[in-house]
């Protein structure tokens, strides 16, 4: 699709609650950006416990119009303060209600507006806090048309790999509708497993004909793996997208790859 441009730009560090990780591949559709909160496609976060760490440093070579390699340091962390003071303590509560919330569906609408109010009533804030290097990933992206073909390998800089999640977010105000097994539906409040194939669910755009989805997901050494897909719309938070969780809990590895497309049409 001629309309649709993937790029790079290590300068675009996002808005809102995301704010200051560093981007994957982004895209644009008739010359605007529409990944908006999202973290781009292509990206990655590492679970250990009930923190969760981001990449805020990346280091991008295009190796040739089509063709990208990023480097990124996992190097920070996502913190909570409450009334402007930092707390770990509500960090991890806040991490482990979220595990509850992608527990249960149905629920999500309501928690999420809950979860709004009880951080305004506690005037809990977020911030992205630099740390030492956990892992090292490399991704390289091969554009193919209206298709973004990804590799990655991620190396751990401290101990064995817990979760890897491997994520492909756009703007939610770019795909407020789904398609699952050739249905148009409501795209999902929050993250929802994915229980078919993973290129029977995508989002969808009705204004502009526009389908985004991913496929032919592979992850090396046996990795298990589930796919959700999800959107969330509030003051801070703007993203639709894919999440591959890769359990390495049981493996005592520390170096991962995989291999998928994402695609828009």
């Amino acid at each position: 699709m001629k309309d649709i441009i993937y790029y790079s730009d290590d300068s675009y560090l996002g808005e809102g609650i995301s704010l200051g990780i560093v981007r994957g591949i982004l895209v644009k559709y008739k010359d605007r950006n529409i990944v908006q909160e999202g973290l781009g496609t292509g990206n990655l976060a590492l679970k250990n416990g009930l923190m969760t760490y981001f990449p805020s440093t990346c280091n991008t070579v295009q190796l040739s119009e089509t063709q990208f390699r990023k480097t990124y340091l996992v190097d920070s962390v996502m913190v909570w303060r409450i009334n402007g003071k930092l707390s770990i303590f509500i960090t991890r509560v806040i991490d482990m209600l979220a595990q509850c919330y992608m527990l249960l569906p149905p629920l999500q609408n309501k928690l999420l507006k809950t979860g709004t109010l009880f951080r305004n009533l506690f005037k809990l804030t977020p911030q992205i806090m630099k740390i030492a290097p956990m892992a090292e990933a490399c991704f390289n992206y091969f554009v193919e048309a209206d298709e973004l073909h990804v590799e990655c390998e991620v190396n751990s800089l401290a101990g064995y790999l817990s979760k890897v999640f491997i994520l492909n977010e756009l703007g939610a105000d770019y795909f407020q509708n789904g398609v699952e097994n050739g249905k148009i539906v409501l795209a999902p409040m929050g993250w929802k497993y994915i229980t078919s194939g993973p290129d029977s669910t995508a989002f969808y755009n009705p204004d502009n004909d526009l389908s985004f989805f991913v496929k032919k997901i592979n992850a090396k050494d046996l990795i298990p793996y589930k796919v959700f897909w999800g959107r969330e719309k509030t003051k801070d938070l703007s993203w639709a997208g894919f999440e591959f969780e890769f359990d390495c809990r049981n493996k005592k590895i520390k170096s991962f790859g995989c291999e998928y497309i994402a695609k828009i049409k």
